[in-house]
């Protein structure tokens, strides 16, 4: 995937929010660093050997990450950020940029402003199959690849999916969600969009009871769904499948059976990676940072140790 939009003149700004100390004493910076016209808001957590953590959505901020999956080491710092047009991260939103060219040529200045040379990148749900678009762009600056219950490779995934929410999903949730947005100014509420997510959300779990400890949060910027919409017409029809056979770095694939996003799309992921591994958790769903946290660290960690 190539783009007409250089690198060049990137600023990297890195005008320092706030410095505090996590449970563990785990350093954590917040900021903003200059990329491709956009500036883009981020967080850093821990330390030690860099990961870069691509969030899901499209549309969502990394904020519902926190604070469980940087759990999961203790001798990693998890660089999270806003992507395009999500949370804090300042335009310009165009339809022209709101392309997945662009949000990998995002990635890449991301990664030059952090001088993170050959890094490991992890995406979660969308921000697992950004990962691999970035992977088939620029293989060669990467040090290895985490894919947590990612999105397919191929549009093939999206019908099944679709109508794996929809049977799990109860009537009580049905309705909350049917009264959310058919609310007067549903669209343009960060609150009502918030409160439809934590409906939506609970069928992705396979314990209903944890699904309160997802905690989403969202700007008003989040909740412009037009800019969100030029992104999504670029996935109505992909299969990058045969395009991963030549990457080459290490890669870990991680998903839970009983996700309503098939297995299956991290299984044909598996088979094209070369030098993949693929853990399939049971008794969780699309968020194994909540759902199965001990077995997820236990499997990150034997991962990094390996590279």
């Amino acid at each position: 995937m190539r783009t007409a939009i250089g690198l060049a003149g990137i600023a990297f700004c890195f005008t320092l929010l706030a410095v505090r100390c996590a449970k563990k004493g785990e350093p954590v910076m917040d900021g903003f660093v200059d990329v491709n016209g956009a500036s883009f808001y981020y967080k850093s957590v821990g330390k030690g050997e860099p990961v870069l953590v691509l969030h899901g959505g499209p549309g969502l901020e990394y904020g519902y990450l926190l604070p469980r999956l940087p759990q999961i080491s203790d001798v990693n710092r998890f660089i999270f950020f806003d992507q395009r047009s999500c949370g804090r991260t300042i335009g310009p939103f165009d339809s022209a940029r709101m392309t997945i060219p662009q949000f990998v040529e995002d990635i890449e200045g991301l990664r030059k402003a952090f001088d993170l040379g050959k890094m490991n990148l992890m995406g979660h749900s969308w921000g697992g199959l950004l990962a691999l678009f970035y992977a088939v762009r620029y293989p060669e600056h990467l040090k290895s690849l985490i894919l947590i219950s990612t999105a397919g490779a191929s549009s093939d995934y999206l019908a099944p999916f679709v109508e794996n929410i929809r049977s799990s999903r109860t009537e009580k949730d049905a309705a909350e969600m049917n009264r959310l947005q058919d609310a007067p100014g549903f669209k343009t509420s960060p609150e009502r969009v918030e409160a439809w997510y934590r409906a939506y959300f609970r069928s992705f779990f396979f314990d209903r009871k944890l699904a309160d400890q997802l905690v989403v949060k969202l700007t008003q910027q989040s909740v412009d769904v037009d800019a969100h919409d030029f992104l999504f017409k670029g996935l109505t029809a992909y299969d990058i499948h045969s395009r991963l056979d030549s990457i080459l770095v290490p890669a870990l694939i991680v998903h839970g059976k009983q996700d309503p996003l098939p297995a299956l799309c991290s299984e044909r992921i598996h088979d094209h990676l070369p030098n993949s591994r693929l853990v399939l958790i049971d008794r969780c769903g699309h968020f194994p940072f909540i759902e199965r946290p001990d077995t997820l660290t236990g499997i990150f960690k034997g991962f990094m140790n390996s590279l």
